[in-house]
């Protein structure tokens, strides 16, 4: 007595197809193909079709739901030539890590990102960083505004500048909760060298409704009475 296809493998997990064949005594083989959550080990395709007389020997092929490959994140194929703050404010959102290195160059460079590696465009394996070049002033004497501050609780960046010995001062303005006594925005930016007396703004973040007392500038003291 010849065989047929069964007519109810389609939608059935890959397990219970392969058992209904197995019973039955019909050879199959299976395949793959990516698909979403709803069918990952599900059979998709059946070849031959249902109620296909099979001929002696002749195998029935399951096609079967696997998961989407996972892939990280993409480069951003805009970094280069914005400055190095809203670069890491960019890839941050991301969850992209990075890191900073310099290269001496002149003043429209200062600051501002050079090259990027791994080049836009680039899907990150997992874990993978990138690192981000920035243009630093020619024979720059001096403390730099550290590269780190963007999206750093604004008491850390504090405790950071002062023990750099970098003066600064806190404006605010309104964002959501998330961001919320965190630095926003760092000017200068950066990588740019501090001259002599020169101080640093630090934009944070504050909730919609009310406005948190700013601290004192670094090394401030109290007038006197």
């Amino acid at each position: 007595m010849k065989q047929r296809v069964p007519k109810d493998l389609l939608g059935k997990s890959v397990e219970a197809a392969q058992a209904q064949l197995s019973a039955k005594g019909i050879p199959y083989t299976v395949t793959y193909r990516e698909t979403e959550d709803a069918g990952v080990g599900v059979v998709l395709e059946v070849d031959p079709v249902a109620g296909t007389v099979l001929s002696e020997g002749q195998s029935v092929v399951l096609l079967v739901g696997k998961p989407t490959e996972t892939k990280g994140p993409t480069v951003p194929t805009d970094l280069v030539n914005k400055p190095v703050n809203a670069a890491q404010a960019q890839l941050s959102a991301k969850g992209i890590p990075y890191t900073v290195t310099y290269r001496e160059t002149e003043d429209a460079g200062l600051g501002v990102v050079l090259e990027v590696d791994p080049v836009g465009g680039t899907v990150l394996s997992e874990g993978q960083g990138v690192v981000l070049l920035v243009g630093k002033l020619k024979g720059a004497i001096g403390p730099m505004v550290p590269t780190d501050l963007v999206n750093k609780p604004v008491n850390a960046a504090q405790a950071q500048l002062s023990a750099k010995g970098i003066p600064y001062t806190v404006t605010y303005r309104e964002t959501e909760d998330a961001g919320v006594d965190v630095v926003v925005e760092v000017d200068p930016v950066g990588g740019t060298v501090i001259k002599g007396g020169q101080s640093i703004v630090l934009l944070v973040g504050k909730a919609k409704e009310g406005l948190p007392p700013t601290p004192p500038m670094a090394g401030a003291h109290p007038k006197s009475p």
